[in-house]
């Protein structure tokens, strides 16, 4: 009876680990009934869906937040666009005026644009901004007879505003940045980049820029604009203008910018103005800052002719000062009247010249040694053009008319 007993008990032992043994073996299946071979939505254990977070980089910009718990294979709207804004660190020419943001562009995966209508996650990303600026990629940077080129090539397509931003020292060649009648309707602003640095474009003996349109087009016009931290040098021997205005041409100097260097033997200047007969075709500048300095003209004839050694003011012209300084220049001639000399800035004896002082400082300029900051001639032909002087602001240091009269101040 013991022995059966015992039989019996090892019967119910053997029956209990093989069940023990059967429900070990469907507990640890290996679990292909939870993916899917078709490429389904992988779940985790207790049934739900794998999740991803999906992070934008905006590259500079405004932060955007990450999209969290993404369902794998699902879609994503695409994020408010960030903002960034515009830092002046890549040299070369630009559309219109700086910008003051970034534009942006898209979203990239890597190298790829991230397609929101069709793109779907399937892990954890990070997408990247991609911004652009109104730079002009065909044309080398600080190379600015490059630049100008690219006017004469575009043609009257692309009239209207450029911007070219240097950030090294340029020395031109002959003549080759000329700001030409090809440049019909255009407006250049040269600027140069550098946490206050100034960028000296130093001239060619043949001058550095003549701005003008064509006689052609009374409509046209090119402006010449010198920014912060630009410096337009002569060099000795200048056979010609610094920088010459002519027909509808316009300069101006803003603040921080600076003309200087020029040194010639004859009736050569830093700016010339002179424009031509027709109504509309004046010759312009407007000096709202800067330096005009350390200029120096010698002019050995004893005729009595045209002349100084900063800023002229022939037929068909206008200079409006606003502001700036023009200073330490220096005329010296062989003519013992020197009526019509002046230092600073003077003027011709031909139609349509106007100067308009509203501030700035003309001072410490002078001719044969003596002080001659600005000498206008007031002649008139009997007509309503003439020399215009109109003084309401500033300060000038030594005025005279084309007499040697000292005209007095407001």
């Amino acid at each position: 009876m013991k022995n059966t007993q015992k039989v019996w008990q090892r019967s119910l032992c053997v029956i209990a680990i093989i069940t023990i043994i059967s429900f070990a073996a469907v507990s640890c299946g290996d679990g292909s009934d939870n993916g899917s071979p078709s490429g389904g939505t992988p779940e985790v254990p207790g049934g739900e869906s794998q999740t991803y977070t999906v992070t934008f980089n905006s590259n500079g910009g405004s932060t955007v937040s990450a999209y969290t718990a993404v369902t794998s294979g699902a879609k994503i709207t695409a994020p408010t666009p960030p903002t960034r804004a515009f830092t002046l660190t890549e040299p070369g020419l630009y559309f219109g005026d700086m910008p003051a943001n970034y534009t942006f562009v898209e979203w990239r995966n890597g190298a790829t644009a991230w397609d929101f209508a069709s793109s779907t996650v399937t892990g954890p990303i990070t997408l990247t901004a991609h911004w652009t600026s109104n730079r002009i990629e065909s044309v080398a940077a600080n190379d600015i007879a490059a630049a100008f080129t690219r006017f004469v090539l575009t043609g009257a397509a692309n009239d209207g505003k450029y911007t070219l931003a240097i950030n090294q020292d340029v020395t031109l060649a002959a003549r080759a940045s000329t700001v030409t009648s090809a440049l019909l309707n255009r407006e250049l602003t040269i600027i140069g980049i550098g946490q206050g640095q100034e960028r000296i474009i130093t001239a060619p003996v043949g001058g550095a820029f003549y701005v003008a349109a064509t006689y052609s087009n009374t409509n046209g016009g090119v402006s010449l604009i010198l920014g912060e931290n630009i410096t337009i040098e002569g060099v000795d021997g200048m056979t010609t203008h610094l920088i010459a205005v002519g027909t509808r041409g316009n300069l101006i100097m803003k603040a921080g910018s600076k003309i200087t260097g020029h040194s010639s033997t004859g009736q050569y200047y830093p700016v010339n103005l002179t424009g031509s007969a027709n109504e509309g075709n004046l010759a312009t500048f407007t000096m709202d800052g800067g330096e005009i300095s350390g200029n120096t003209v010698t002019y050995a004839s004893t005729s009595n002719m045209n002349g100084c050694a900063a800023v002229f003011v022939g037929a068909h012209s206008t200079f409006t000062m606003n502001g700036g300084e023009i200073t330490n220049n220096v005329f010296t001639t062989g003519s013992t009247s020197g009526s019509t000399y002046g230092a600073g800035v003077s003027s011709g004896s031909a139609q349509r010249i106007n100067f308009f002082m509203n501030g700035g400082t003309i001072i410490g300029n002078l001719r044969n040694e003596e002080p001659a900051d600005v000498r206008m001639l007031n002649y008139n032909y009997g007509q309503a053009s003439g020399v215009t002087f109109t003084y309401t602001g500033g300060t000038i240091g030594a005025l005279f008319d084309g007499n040697t009269t000292s005209v007095s101040k407001p």
